[in-house]
C-alpha cells in the first residue's frame, strides 16, 4: 500500500508534505517570590525548574517587584497594605522555570517604590526575559511586544484593571480605567489589522478576588475582545483559576489562579497546542493543568535578611 501511495504521488508530480510547524503556548498565573512584614521579609520560592523548547512560550504574571535591599523605599510604601518584593536575583529564577514573557502590569509592580519598574524590568532584561506592561507615566498607549517564535509570530498587549496605589514619576503599570475602554478596544483592533499573521494575545489583570467566576463586566469585555479578532485572553488577577472558554475563535483564560504564590492554593499552567498550517497560527487544543492542594503549613519563615 505505501508504495503504491508512493508511487501515484510520483505520477502526479506531488511530493509528501511536510508537517506543519508545532509549538505550545504556557500561561502561569499570579508569581510572588515574598512578601515584606513588619517583622521581616518573608521569602517564597517553591518554583521548580521546567524544561524549554524552543517552539514554546512561557508567559506569567509577574506580581512581585524586583529590588535589592538598599532600593527599598519603606517610607514611600505605606499606602500599599501588602507588599509583595523579592531581590533581582529571583529574575534568574524565572529563566530557570522556563518563563520566556513577565507580565508587570498589576497593582503589585510598583511594591519597592517609585522606581520599581525600572529594577524589575533591569533585572528581567539581564536574563533575557521579555516585559510587557509598564508605560512612562502620562503616557495613554498600551505596552505592547512581539514575539518570534519557529512556527509564527505572538503579539501581547497588557494592562491592568487594578491601579497601584504608590506613585511614580517614572514607569507604571499601563491601567485600563473604564474611561479608556473605547481606546482600548481601538488600540487591539490595530493590532490585528497590523499582524494578521500574528497570534494575538491581551493580558488583563482584572475581576474580583477570591471569587470563582467572572464578573458580567468581564464577560462583556471578553466577548467584544473576541469580535476584535483576539486568539488568547490571558487573565489573572483574582488568585482562583476561572474558566477556560472558548469564545467562537477565541480561548477566554477569565482567572489563570496562582502559579506560584504563597497565601492561597496554587495551579498549574494552561497550555495551548498551536500549529502553523496557513497564513496564520492556529490553536488546535487546550490543556489545563490540574490544581494542587491548598498549602497548610506552607514552611514559610519570616527572616530580617533580604532573600537570596
Amino acid at each position: 500500500m505505501r508504495l503504491a501511495v508512493a508511487f501515484a504521488l510520483v505520477l502526479s508530480g506531488c511530493a509528501p508534505s511536510e508537517a506543519p510547524p508545532r509549538g505550545t503556548l504556557f500561561f502561569g498565573g499570579d508569581v510572588m517570590f515574598g512578601r515584606l512584614l513588619p517583622e521581616g521579609f518573608r521569602p517564597y520560592d517553591t518554583l521548580p525548574a521546567r524544561p524549554r523548547d524552543a517552539a514554546d512560550l512561557a508567559v506569567v504574571n509577574l506580581e512581585t517587584a524586583l529590588c535589592d535591599p538598599d532600593a527599598l523605599e519603606r517610607d514611600a510604601l505605606a499606602a500599599q497594605r501588602h507588599l509583595l518584593v523579592a531581590p533581582t536575583a529571583k529574575a534568574r529564577r524565572l529563566r530557570d522555570a522556563g518563563v520566556d514573557v513577565a507580565v508587570v502590569a498589576n497593582n503589585h509592580a510598583l511594591d519597592c517604590g517609585a522606581e520599581s519598574l525600572e529594577r524589575t524590568l533591569r533585572a528581567l532584561d539581564a536574563v533575557g526575559i521579555v516585559s510587557v506592561g509598564a508605560r512612562t507615566r502620562g503616557d495613554g498607549s498600551f505596552p505592547t511586544v512581539v514575539v518570534e517564535r519557529p512556527w509564527g509570530e505572538v503579539v501581547i498587549t497588557a494592562a491592568t484593571m487594578h491601579p497601584s496605589p504608590i506613585p511614580s514619576s517614572s514607569l507604571v503599570p499601563a491601567v485600563l480605567f473604564e474611561r479608556d475602554r473605547d481606546a482600548w478596544l481601538d488600540h487591539v483592533r490595530a493590532l490585528r489589522a497590523r499582524h494578521l499573521d500574528a497570534l494575538l494575545v491581551v493580558s488583563l489583570h482584572w475581576g474580583a478576588e477570591g471569587r470563582v467566576r467572572p464578573l458580567g463586566e468581564q464577560r462583556a469585555l471578553a466577548k467584544e475582545l473576541a469580535r476584535a479578532g483576539v486568539d488568547v485572553i490571558f487573565g489573572h488577577g483574582s488568585h482562583t483559576r476561572q474558566p477556560v472558554e472558548r469564545m467562537g475563535e477565541t480561548v477566554a483564560i477569565f482567572g489563570a489562579g496562582n502559579l506560584h504564590f504563597d497565601s492561597r492554593e496554587e495551579h498549574g499552567m494552561i497550555e495551548i497546542a498551536v500549529v502553523r498550517d496557513g497564513a496564520r497560527p492556529r490553536i488546535a487544543a487546550i490543556r489545563a493543568e490540574g490544581e494542587a492542594p491548598p498549602r497548610h503549613g506552607r514552611r514559610l519563615q519570616s527572616s530580617p535578611a533580604w532573600g537570596k
